[in-house]
């Protein structure tokens, strides 16, 4: 038996077909009158095959122990309610079938389970924004930050380059001749 991880445990009726997985083992567990503990065998040829949500039925039932349990070494299953609700007859525990009733109500327990566990996804389906947003803002930051520097240090090397032209002396140049408008020959 391999024990079930707690990420996957925390959506677990949130899997694909999980629900209708988990209804059909309960129902399966239930009925039987003959077999109370059930090997993997009997169940994958009662179920037709295995489940559509998990590798094997086995896997499924260790994802959700709220409805069943393994036996002492782990090769065999039950339903939860019917290991509780077990009874001695002839020194010899027995575990009584399951009333369409009680059935149902683990059945609907399943459901409120499964939509629980949607609330919860929903809820906490606002995050994905807030952290693109918050991530998005500190890029935003960072990026101005360093333009900033980039900016201030061009800045800076632009005044040093300023100050060393000044300093140096420029050589003179030639005067240019001014042109009086007197002395233009206007020709026409």
């Amino acid at each position: 038996m391999k024990k079930a991880n707690k990420n996957t445990v925390k959506y677990s009726y949130l899997q694909g077909d999980r629900l209708a997985d988990v209804i059909r083992l309960i129902t399966l567990l239930a009925k039987t009158e003959l077999f109370t503990f059930r090997e993997i065998k009997g169940i994958g040829i009662d179920l037709n095959g295995p489940p559509k949500s998990a590798v094997g039925w086995f896997e499924l039932a260790a994802e959700h122990p709220e409805f069943f349990r393994f036996s002492q070494d782990g090769e065999r299953l039950v339903l939860l309610l019917r290991f509780v609700s077990r009874i001695i007859v002839n020194q010899q525990e027995q575990y009584p079938a399951l009333s369409i009733d009680q059935t149902q109500k683990l059945v609907e327990q399943a459901i409120t389970l499964h939509d629980k566990q949607l609330q919860l996804y929903q809820r906490n389906d606002f995050k994905v924004p807030l952290w693109t947003a918050v991530i998005a803002a500190i890029v935003t930051l960072v990026t101005t930050v360093f333009s900033w520097y980039s900016t201030k240090e061009i800045n800076q090397r632009l005044d040093l380059m300023t100050k060393k032209m000044d300093s140096v002396t420029v050589r003179k140049s030639i005067p240019a001749t001014v042109i009086k408008p007197d002395s233009v020959s206007r020709t026409r």
